[in-house]
């Protein structure tokens, strides 16, 4: 074993040991609030979360008849894998999705490390570990952790170092349609994702195919269940009315979230040359609601849930309170910090660009409290170099006050978009 493989072996130890304590922290406080959250155990009638037990216990019982509504990895093949296994969901669940969280964080450990180095891997790692959101979501049956796991796979395979072949982007296609039966609009990252594999020296068309051949082989089942009820042949039929509804210009960025909170579908009345017709007549209307979609992703916080709000749930948890854990704040303003260094942006572009993307994308649609997990493991990476900037600039004998100045600014720019300009946008 050479020096290098040593030094990998003694790095991914102790990155197992960082995530056995994140495993640890989201074990303890998911049972903290199984005990005390009645949310964990019995949703509201109107949630996801009720929606998904029910169609989880008629999926298994062979009682789901209608079409998928609703992004179906959680509720037709984890839950009912839980529920087979273990014979009931909150204590299982709980301990399975820690079990993710920890696999997320020794994840983002290995690309930080493959990206930067490892002093960015390990302290990316403890920041994922004591991330207060994903710490609190990791107790409730929501595809939020999932889908930061799969992005953080994504993520996993485009920094790989290996030359493109078609095993790699069929496996980066696969995950891909994952994360669309997690969430619609990830569908959309095939373009940037088939983009940075041209730009890695891709030129092969069979390559992009076994791209688009992965992504939607995994959601083929679905697919054609849809199409057996419904006539559409998409892992959800709920794509195109939500889509419409959450681009009506006169439409504010609460409203939609509203219906759902009234238990009403996402129907909104209008046909898609409509919305087209609409966005023309008042374009403006629509660009402001979609910057505000844009700028409400960067918000300290965003009163808009469906089913559990940290503000409001993460109460009854004592554990969750304690000062060690980081809120989501506290990690986009380290994380705009470090995007603003210029030098880190270009050391890791396929990162970037597919984080842009994804909030990008998820600006057409709405931005909910939760739809802000998958890229945490983001954040962590760009708070570390931020953090690592900082630390090397105090601790160097020789004081660079050009660049202490320069950190400050940054900081300082990082701050007040994140607690001024996007709260102020996203009203």
């Amino acid at each position: 074993m050479n020096d290098t493989d040593a030094d990998l072996v003694r790095y991914k130890r102790k990155l197992i040991l960082i995530a056995t304590v994140g495993f640890l922290f989201r074990l303890i406080v998911g049972l903290d609030l199984y005990l005390h959250d009645p949310a964990v155990t019995n949703p509201e009638s109107y949630t996801d979360m009720a929606q998904y037990m029910i169609f989880s216990d008629q999926f298994i019982n062979g009682q789901f008849i209608e079409p998928i509504y609703h992004q179906p990895f959680l509720y037709l093949v984890i839950l009912p894998v839980i529920k087979i296994l273990f014979g009931s969901y909150p204590i299982p669940t709980i301990f399975i999705q820690s079990s993710v969280g920890a696999l997320s964080i020794f994840l983002v450990g290995l690309i930080a490390r493959r990206t930067f180095n490892a002093r960015v891997g390990i302290l990316s790692a403890l920041f994922l570990c004591l991330s207060q959101d994903l710490v609190f979501y990791g107790a409730y049956p929501l595809p939020d952790p999932w889908l930061s796991f799969l992005f953080l796979l994504l993520l996993d395979q485009i920094t790989e170092k290996a030359p493109i072949a078609k095993t790699l982007s069929f496996r980066m296609g696969l995950v891909i349609g994952l994360m669309t039966l997690c969430r619609g609009n990830c569908l959309l990252l095939v373009a940037p994702v088939a983009f940075v594999l041209f730009k890695k020296g891709s030129r092969r068309f069979l390559e992009l195919t076994f791209l688009v051949l992965g992504t939607f082989l995994i959601q083929l089942p679905f697919m054609a269940w849809n199409y057996s009820l419904a006539g559409q042949f998409v892992s959800s039929v709920a794509g195109s009315n939500a889509f419409i509804y959450a681009n009506l210009p006169s439409t504010t960025i609460f409203d939609y979230v509203e219906r759902l909170n009234m238990g009403s579908s996402a129907n909104s009345g209008y046909s898609p040359s409509q919305l087209f017709d609409l966005i023309c007549a008042q374009p403006l209307s629509w660009i402001n609601l979609k910057l505000g979609v844009l700028l409400s992703f960067f918000t300290t916080y965003l009163p808009i849930s469906t089913n559990v709000s940290i503000k409001i749930n993460g109460l009854n948890s004592n554990i969750l309170s304690w000062p060690i854990f980081i809120p989501i704040p506290i990690l986009s303003v380290l994380a705009l910090s470090g995007m603003l260094n210029g030098e880190n942006l270009k050391n890791s572009k396929e990162i970037f660009f597919l984080f842009a993307s994804f909030v990008l994308f998820l600006a057409l649609f709405i931005v909910l409290e939760r739809y802000r997990i998958p890229v945490i493991p983001v954040y962590a990476i760009y708070s570390s170099l931020f953090c690592i900037e900082i630390w090397d600039s105090v601790f160097n004998k020789t004081k660079n006050v050009n660049k202490l100045s320069s950190l400050a600014v940054r900081f300082g720019v990082a701050y007040l978009f994140v607690f001024l300009v996007a709260a102020y946008g996203a009203t």
